[in-house]
């Protein structure tokens, strides 16, 4: 028995929105941390071979998907991910900006190979790289070693605003250009 016509238009179109709903879900956005520092001022150039890393995370950190806090709560961004490993990212930028700003291409990231002369390395553990209350944070404890032997520690903290996920990867960037500028600014006060 050959259905109604109506019935048969209606079950077609019922099953095409049905697939149509199905292939249409949400699309995820990847983003990236980015070097923004300037460059050197002019001046003389650095002459420090420097290793940059490890850069460890916070446990909470270590995931693809970017972190927002609520308080003592954390929301991930089902959406809203990382393109590369946050740890590899925060190394690979604050590489990036200590080249400029040290006006140096003797800057490496870690791990790097044995035969690479690093005289002083600089390690990073992020404690605090997410967003809350319309605000991007990062929190880092740095060391600087200076032939294995610890020269100084310190902890920074960088507050920016930020009220979406792309301002967020933005104003971490910028932090991390903050970041970059004091680690520089230690270095050259405080190379031999």
């Amino acid at each position: 028995m050959i259905p109604h016509p109506r019935l048969r238009s209606f079950v077609l179109v019922a099953a095409t929105l049905a697939l149509t709903a199905c292939s249409s879900s949400p699309v995820p956005r990847f983003y990236v941390l980015t070097s923004t520092a300037p460059p050197a001022a002019t001046g003389p150039s650095s002459d420090l071979a420097l290793g940059v890393g490890p850069v460890t995370l916070a446990p909470h950190l270590d995931r693809p998907q970017l972190v927002t806090r609520s308080g003592n709560e954390l929301r991930l961004g089902d959406l809203d991910r990382w393109g590369e490993s946050l740890a590899d990212g925060v190394a690979r930028v604050l590489a990036e900006n200590l080249v400029r700003l040290l006006d140096s291409d003797r800057v490496w990231t870690y791990p790097w190979r044995p035969a690479v002369p690093v005289e002083t390395q600089v390690t990073v553990e992020v404690v605090r790289c997410d967003a809350e209350n319309g605000e991007a944070v990062l929190t880092a404890r740095w060391t600087v070693f200076d032939g294995g032997e610890m020269r100084l520690a310190r902890r920074s903290s960088y507050r920016r605003p930020a009220n979406s996920p792309p301002a967020t990867a933005a104003a971490l960037s910028e932090s991390l250009a903050e970041l970059s500028r004091e680690i520089a600014d230690t270095l050259l006060r405080e190379e031999p």
